[in-house]
């Protein structure tokens, strides 16, 4: 936290001395309690730094925030570094993202701003941000505590992120393909209303969240984002998709999706809604399976069936199977197909040779003679 280095108050009580290398911080106890298995502990946090000379405190802005309320402490006047913030700011300018947050969050966009250049440069640990603003130029007048980015972060509304994504998307690289993906992020915070448990990427076990992203296919801009539950799967993640296409002003949209998102009730929802989609069929479903085994001979190897060089075999078929009518495409590639007999062969392979290798110590194992067994051989 930003120090008021000019400043020196008298340290309160419930503060304790934490040294750290050459200096000493002073720590304020926010709480006493004991923890679960009954061992006296404390909530700290750092309210600034000791001045052995005065004996006094050289407050932060959290002291300032925890016991005089008062305006945020002036950004220092000295040197900083300004190329992250050159470079920044001549991207944001032509992309036209200061004008758009200005005109959506009026009164919140410089510091906006500068949290995305912090977050870009050094990562999102919104601790630091204070002492990284007075080493570099950024947007923000005033040193952002945490306080002031809770208030920040509260103020961004819904409504008016709705209205900003729809300005934005419409400055994407036209014509280009979205692409959307769903990844989970996991969290120690209590209180994170989405936070819950799920399939975890990562293997954490810890509740998550689950973040749907929009990016532009050429562009590689992010264009609008949307947060779920952790506990729901990504293929229920679809009807949202769905739904932020009309919030956003798409038009004409065709999903372009992984296996991930199959599931029957998905492509029944999709064909009410009069969507185009292009899906992969997982291959373990039953009619996929009696669909390949039908037309297996007529594809394989098939001069018709030929693609091109370095392409696969394929034929499209039309099926009812689900209640409506699917264009589906069936496709053999001879060098997967020999790759994956390859490796079917090695497997194989090394199955016989442990099989043999057990056999052989069987055979040569002595047999042992129960302790009991009294019988002398003949």
């Amino acid at each position: 936290m930003a120090l008021a280095k000019q400043e020196r108050v008298e340290i309160p009580p419930h503060c304790v001395k934490v040294p750290n290398g050459k200096n000493v911080y002073i720590h304020y106890t926010l709480r006493a309690y004991r923890n679960e298995k009954g061992q006296p502990t404390s909530e700290r946090v750092s309210i600034g730094k000791y001045d052995p000379e005065t004996e006094m405190l050289i407050p932060n802005t959290r002291y300032y925030e925890l016991f005089q309320k008062r305006a945020p402490l002036p950004m220092p006047e000295y040197v900083r570094d300004y190329g992250v913030y050159a470079a920044f700011r001549g991207i944001a300018e032509e992309l036209g993202l200061d004008k758009l947050l200005n005109r959506h969050f009026p009164g919140k966009a410089e510091a906006m701003l500068t949290v995305a250049q912090y977050m870009l440069s050094e990562g999102n640990v919104m601790y630091y941000l204070p002492d990284w603003q007075e080493e570099k130029m950024s947007y923000s007048k005033e040193l952002l505590s945490s306080a002031a980015l809770s208030r920040l972060f509260a103020r961004i509304d819904s409504k008016s992120r709705i209205a900003f994504f729809n300005d934005w998307i419409k400055k994407r690289k036209s014509p280009e393909f979205i692409a959307y993906d769903v990844t989970s992020i996991s969290s120690c915070g209590k209180g994170l209303l989405n936070a819950e448990w799920g399939y975890n990427r990562d293997k954490e076990k810890l509740p998550q969240i689950n973040l749907g992203m929009y990016y532009g296919e050429e562009s590689k801009l992010p264009l609008y984002y949307r947060i779920y539950p952790g506990s729901i799967p990504d293929k229920a993640h679809l009807k949202y998709m769905a739904e932020d296409t009309g919030l956003l002003a798409c038009q004409k949209v065709k999903f372009v999706m992984d296996r991930g998102f199959y599931s029957a009730d998905n492509l029944r929802y999709l064909v009410e809604k009069n969507c185009r989609f292009i899906i992969a069929l997982p291959g373990s479903l039953k009619y996929c399976r009696e669909l390949i085994d039908k037309h297996r001979n007529e594809i394989v190897n098939k001069s018709e069936c030929y693609l091109g060089p370095d392409k696969p075999y394929g034929r499209a078929y039309e099926v009812n199977e689900l209640g409506f009518r699917m264009r589906v495409h069936v496709y053999y590639d001879p060098d997967k197909a020999a790759h994956d007999g390859r490796l079917l062969h090695d497997e194989i392979a090394k199955m016989e040779n442990e099989l043999a290798d057990s056999k052989r110590s069987t055979i040569a194992r002595p047999m042992k003679r129960p302790a009991h067994d009294q019988r002398r051989p003949l």
